[in-house]
């Protein structure tokens, strides 16, 4: 009776632990994920756009003609999400106070932009830029995900789920002995 009941008890701890340590590392892991992505865009002088939601607000007015943004900006596609990358201006045309300004903070890209010489508007990467970009980007993803530092703290938590799962244990026995006598 005793060996079942101790069984019993071991089973509930370590399966609190178990429980308690795969559910540190998934909060760890995509906590840690969402700061490597927004330090990966950083370092490629990009941002993930925000979605913003519009079902019971105004719709955005479309920009009036002859609009131009302050920083252009480029999307590139990195796995299934959409990364705007800032595009520093080569030409002195198309300078203005706030280019200059991102280009001093060094916060934005130079690409290659073959239609400069002809005086025209480049909409569009070519893809070895966009292949170099994604480089960068993944190179400073893995550079600043840490899963050892992760997997540690995640087991040490799960120290925590061994008596939370002996306290499960002792409310399922006060529960079948109210029912069963």
């Amino acid at each position: 009776m005793l060996r079942k009941l101790a069984r019993e008890a071991t089973i509930f701890g370590l399966l609190g632990m178990l429980v308690a340590i795969i559910g540190a590392f998934l909060v760890l892991d995509s906590s840690a994920r969402s700061e490597a992505r927004s330090y990966a865009a950083g370092t490629v002088h990009g941002f993930f756009p925000v979605a913003l939601d519009m079902s019971k607000s105004q719709p955005i007015p479309p920009p009036t003609p002859g609009f131009t943004p302050l920083v252009r900006v480029i999307s590139v596609r990195i796995g299934s999400r959409v990364l705007n990358v800032r595009v520093c201006s080569d030409s002195d045309k198309s300078r203005d106070a706030i280019t200059e300004a991102a280009e001093e903070a060094n916060n934005c890209r130079y690409v290659y932009d073959p239609f400069k010489e002809f005086g025209g508007v480049m909409t569009d990467i070519g893809p070895k830029d966009k292949a170099e970009i994604a480089k960068d980007y993944w190179a400073a993803y893995r550079e600043h995900q840490n899963v050892f530092d992760n997997a540690m703290a995640s087991a040490l938590f799960g120290l925590y789920g061994f008596p939370a799962g002996l306290a499960i244990w002792i409310f399922y026995r006060l529960v079948r002995f109210a029912v069963k006598g």
